[in-house]
């Protein structure tokens, strides 16, 4: 009689002990399809998170022409400059640099004050570059250190570009020009002297580099040029597009969450 009820014991639990196993069994699949289920989320909330930041790049590129665009167009027209000037300076770097580093660079170049006409504006960019590149300098590090350099009367920025300039000789040569003497000349007279002589060392060096050639380095950085501006065109015309999905994106992230 023991042993029958202790059979019948054995019994009940090795069915709890299978019933067991089944069910755990069916949580295991349906966490292997939940599992699964969570990767193809992720997997879609990557692939999309990339084409996300791609728009925003796009964006980033024409919020920041954005900004400069209004100075840029404000100091030109002050200057009388006409509206093809950005096109000019462009030329005059190949096409080398991207719209927003060229807006950049030309804002700083009018604010300064160190340029009096469209033509002499493209003609400082372009000596700036050509001697950049003779020195192993990069075109904008060339443009920022001949604008500051006349700018605020840097002798020191010059000299990154290899350009000397005597401020007592220039003063005098320029004083002479309008009939004064050194002494007499205003701050305003002094810029423009110095200035003047900055420019003249610089074109003397730029005369014996010869006519300029481009090199497979202007390639690339005309590719990268173009590339930034077009996305810049394309982040002009998808950000309304965006805010709606960003905002529509954020809430099925924290849904997801």
């Amino acid at each position: 009689m023991a042993i029958s009820k202790f059979r019948q014991i054995i019994e009940v639990i090795l069915k709890g002990a299978s019933k067991t196993a089944s069910d755990s069994k069916k949580v295991q699949k349906g966490l292997q399809g939940i599992a699964a289920d969570a990767a193809k989320i992720g997997a879609a909330f990557y692939a999309a998170k990339g084409g996300i930041n791609a728009m925003q790049n796009f964006s980033n590129n024409a919020l920041a022409v954005q900004n400069l665009t209004p100075a840029f167009d404000n100091l030109r027209k002050s200057m009388g400059f006409s509206s093809d000037t950005l096109n000019k300076l462009n030329n005059a770097l190949d096409g080398t640099v991207k719209q927003t580093d060229l807006m950049r660079v030309a804002n700083q170049a009018m604010t300064l004050g160190v340029v009096d006409s469209e033509e002499g504006f493209a003609n400082l960019f372009d000596t700036a570059q050509r001697l950049g590149k003779s020195l192993g300098v990069d075109t904008l590090h060339a443009i920022d250190s001949l604008v500051t350099g006349m700018g605020r009367q840097s002798i020191m920025m010059l000299d990154n570009l290899g350009i000397i300039v005597d401020s007592n000789k220039a003063y005098e040569d320029y004083a002479e020009s309008i009939g004064k003497t050194a002494s007499e000349l205003t701050d305003q007279e002094k810029k423009i002297a110095f200035n003047n002589a900055a420019l003249e060392s610089a074109q003397d060096k730029v005369s014996v580099l010869g006519d300029e050639n481009l090199t497979a380095a202007d390639s690339f950085a005309q590719l990268a040029r173009a590339s930034n501006d077009f996305g810049a065109g394309i982040g002009a015309l998808v950000m309304p597009v965006l805010d709606n999905m960003s905002e529509l994106a954020g809430r099925l992230i924290s849904n997801l969450n």
